[in-house]
């Protein structure tokens, strides 16, 4: 996490990749230098449809897809149901490749219940019609042991986990600070964890000096935007000038579930190498089900892409 103490600001990201003097397996797919993921905030029963169909017009004319934290019920004890709108609009944005996650609550999941809370609101969306694969905290949420019950409940990834103080390296680095470089396994577990940085529908100026130094590191930037404030036109067109920014880098615009996807595939790839005759025999193995099929070898040599 940028702004913490942590090897990963130094190193290289914690994939498991054994690496030859010659060649290496590019990060991301089609040899992307960076990853970047817009997330959407406060959407619950109270929200105005047409705020969801809004912006998914706009993102989607943009070429780009993002990932939308959605509650199944309000505070007012409303509940996302088959006859609100607002539901048919949520489904819309999961039949055109936008990805429904699940939000989290707010304080009230700290007084106790909130295991029951969090799989009762799964349970909800998930009758709905949505595939649920991640989880996003509350800024005011912080239940003991959130990362080993998330993962242990199969969820693919948790954002904005509650995380500890910045210390020294957060003097040097305070734009960086709340960003991450890249997605992590906390304690070795199967779940995934990232936080969202700046809102570039508010802060843009923010968010491309985030973005920039994450893309220069050649990691992983999330950004984060809320409802209702993203209907008002000035947010909106901000936010297609922060996609256009996105769109002219060298970085794979793409939902939660699609990194958290291809993270853990990367990560199970094994490359063996040798040499024969005067020539280098590469052997590529992907364990899992997942087709890493826009994979790239890149001899570092040359820096000549090799496509799988």
């Amino acid at each position: 996490m940028i702004g913490r103490f942590s090897p990963e600001f130094f190193y290289e990201p914690p994939v498991n990749f054994t690496e030859h003097e010659e060649i290496r397996l590019a990060l991301f797919p089609e040899g992307k230098k960076s990853a970047c993921v817009i997330t959407a905030r406060g959407i619950d029963p109270a929200l105005s449809p047409e705020a969801i169909d809004t912006l998914r017009i706009r993102l989607a004319n943009l070429g780009v897809r993002a990932t939308f934290f959605v509650s199944a019920s309000g505070r007012d004890g409303e509940e996302l149901d088959s006859g609100r709108r607002l539901l048919w609009e949520l489904i819309e944005l999961q039949n055109f490749g936008f990805e429904v996650a699940q939000a989290g609550f707010g304080p009230d999941s700290r007084t106790g219940g909130w295991k029951e809370s969090i799989r009762r609101e799964r349970t909800l969306l998930e009758e709905l019609g949505f595939r649920i694969r991640g989880y996003g905290f509350a800024a005011a949420e912080s239940p003991a042991g959130p990362a080993g019950f998330l993962s242990a409940e199969g969820y693919l990834y948790g954002v904005d986990f509650p995380a500890p103080p910045p210390v020294f390296s957060g003097l040097f680095f305070p734009v960086l600070s709340g960003n991450c470089f890249f997605l992590s396994h906390p304690r070795s577990l199967p779940l995934l964890t990232a936080v969202a940085g700046p809102n570039p529908a508010r802060y843009p100026a923010v968010a491309r000096k985030a973005f920039a130094a994450v893309h220069g590191r050649g990691g992983v930037a999330v950004f984060r935007i809320e409802f209702p404030a993203v209907r008002k036109e000035e947010n909106l067109r901000r936010l297609e000038d922060f996609v256009r920014y996105l769109k002219g880098r060298e970085t794979w615009i793409c939902t939660l579930s699609q990194l958290c996807d291809w993270w853990r595939a990367r990560e199970e790839v094994r490359i063996i190498t040798s040499r024969r005759d005067d020539l280098l025999h590469i052997a590529y193995h992907n364990p899992g089900d997942y087709s890493m099929i826009n994979a790239r070898i890149i001899f570092k040599k040359t820096a000549f892409p090799v496509t799988m």
